[in-house]
């Protein structure tokens, strides 16, 4: 089963999330600033991280800059209220240098979630085979 945290300062916004996560079959856990999040990640191997960008107590760009440094495979995605001085494309490029999978704007809109994390399930399902098959060849190879 696919495992998400959700993390946003918000409880409101929070529990949505968690709730349309939860609905769709996804096991859900919740935090409400970035240390907790960052903390909730390394320990629960969560496979997708739904967060606000600017989260209280560590910065979602910290908690992003520390999930990538562990190399952990997780999905990120990214809920932001948005700048509205700077253009969507510029965004979403910035986001992708930090490691963003996917960003969005405020109100996000719960068929937008769960094909953000759909996608995120595909992804995950491909590096699965294509680990497989690597281990397959690389034990095919000492025979």
């Amino acid at each position: 089963m696919l495992r998400v945290l959700v993390a946003d300062h918000d409880d409101g916004a929070r529990q949505r999330y968690a709730a349309w996560l939860a609905d769709a079959g996804y096991e859900v856990s919740q935090a409400g600033h970035g240390a907790a999040a960052l903390a909730l990640a390394l320990e629960s191997n969560c496979h997708v991280v739904l967060m606000e960008a600017l989260l209280p107590v560590l910065s979602g760009v910290e908690v992003i800059k520390r999930l990538r440094a562990q190399k952990l495979g997780v999905h990120i995605i990214v809920v932001s209220a948005g700048a509205p001085d700077i253009p969507a494309d510029v965004a979403l490029m910035t986001a992708g240098m930090f490691g963003v999978d996917h960003l969005f704007y405020k109100p996000l809109d719960r068929y937008s979630l769960l094909a953000a994390v759909a996608d995120a399930d595909s992804h995950l399902a491909v590096g699965r085979e294509l680990a497989a098959l690597a281990k397959s060849a690389a034990v095919s190879g000492l025979r």
